[in-house]
């Protein structure tokens, strides 16, 4: 792309750079294809760093020309790197995409010491990078591991005064397992950290990135499960997440430790977590939790047949029970739940689910649930016949 770019552009350097200094798409896309520190070398550099700063709002706003731009001034092949640098950052926004594109930049690929060095003495002056840090600065941390020890202070210091970032607590759950050196300063500060992470969960479940955050850590640290029974089950039992709740519930489960049935019977209660929730029960051997009146073959039927719909993207409306039937195939009899539905205007569309053996009852149903559906209308006296036929062919299959 390079020997294409200097090909291209002759002599006419000046010129792609009047024309670079125009918002225009066609200046965009120009850019993103030539601009690089081969094509524009030191003696652009001036240049290139006026567009840039006649253009704050384009830099901030256009991911492409803002990459574009900074890796053709900003490249460690290019003089006086640190002074191009400092400059260009004290005029960006602050807390902006231009400042942490710089600092990702610097840390990118082998950084050297006074990158380093750049990069925290940047960092310290904007507080609102320190306090969001995005994904992209994250990925700096994890891939520079040295970047971290300065950092870890300084958040493990915020812990009291509650400014801590999600991003604190996923650097910690990334490093715990991998990098010595951060381990080393997480374990002095273990009784500090759980007791601010089972704070945090008290506090209440509104946070949700960071309490699942939180959960991870707790498993990583192993922390005594007895000091997050409450907590957990009022995550469980408040929290409007279904992965958070979840999580919450895995962790009582893994402890032998009961869910709270007033809680259980909020998430059976709403249709879209009915079935996640009684396959969570059957993973753990825990339906007898499900109160009667709340467990229902045909529910789960349905609920299967409703995920099934929607993960092939088939229209319907109207579903109905129409009633269990049992088919004998093979010597065996087999039960069946039939539904009808309309579907684009056309009425009694018929749908089977089930196919286990009929004695053996819901641990089929919720492990392997073969359905099939005619995709043309079925008159109501032929919907047995035609039941037969869709049964034949799951079976067959």
């Amino acid at each position: 792309a390079d020997h294409w770019a200097q090909d291209l552009l002759g002599n006419k350097t000046e010129a792609l750079l009047a024309t670079l200094a125009r918002e225009d798409g066609e200046a965009l896309q120009l850019a993103s294809l030539v601009v690089t520190p081969t094509t524009f070398g030191p003696q652009h550099r001036n240049d290139l760093l006026h567009i840039i700063q006649s253009r704050p709002r384009l830099m901030e706003e256009d991911d492409a020309f803002r990459r574009t731009m900074l890796s053709a001034t900003l490249s460690p092949e290019l003089p006086d790197r640190g002074n191009f640098t400092r400059a260009l950052y004290d005029e960006a926004e602050p807390g902006g995409k231009v400042r942490r594109a710089m600092l990702c930049q610097l840390v990118a690929d082998d950084p050297t010491p006074t990158d380093v060095t750049l990069f925290y003495d940047l960092l310290s002056k904007d507080p609102l990078i320190l306090d969001q840090p995005d994904r992209d600065l994250i990925t700096a941390f994890r891939t520079q591991p040295e970047l971290l020890t300065g950092q870890l202070n300084r958040w493990l210091a915020w812990l009291e005064e509650d400014r801590e970032p999600v991003a604190f607590w996923e650097l910690i759950n990334y490093y715990w397992p991998l990098y010595p050196g951060a381990v080393t300063t997480l374990r002095e500060e273990l009784p500090r950290l759980k007791n601010y992470g089972l704070s945090r969960l008290e506090a209440g479940p509104e946070q949700v990135e960071r309490s699942e955050v939180i959960l991870n850590f707790f498993r990583l640290t192993e922390v005594d499960g007895n000091e997050l029974i409450q907590p957990l089950k009022r995550l469980f039992g408040q929290t409007a997440d279904r992965e958070l709740a979840f999580t919450a519930a895995r962790m009582l489960l893994d402890g032998g430790h009961a869910l709270p049935r007033s809680s259980l019977k909020r998430w059976l209660s709403v249709d879209e977590h009915y079935l996640p929730t009684i396959r969570l029960l059957q993973r753990y051997d825990q339906l007898s939790l499900v109160p009667k009146r709340l467990y229902s073959e045909e529910r789960i039927a349905r609920a299967q047949l409703e995920a099934y719909f929607a993960a092939e993207d088939v229209a319907y409306e109207e579903l109905t029970f129409y009633g269990t039937q049992i088919i004998r195939y093979e010597g065996k009899e087999h039960r069946f739940f039939l539904y009808r539905y309309d579907s684009q205007g056309r009425v009694n569309h018929l749908a089977v689910v089930g196919g286990f053996p009929a004695e053996e009852g819901e641990q089929i149903l919720l492990d392997d649930t073969p359905i099939n559906h005619s995709m043309m209308p079925v008159s109501r006296r032929r919907i047995e016949e035609e039941a037969e036929n869709l049964v034949d062919d799951l079976m067959r299959w």
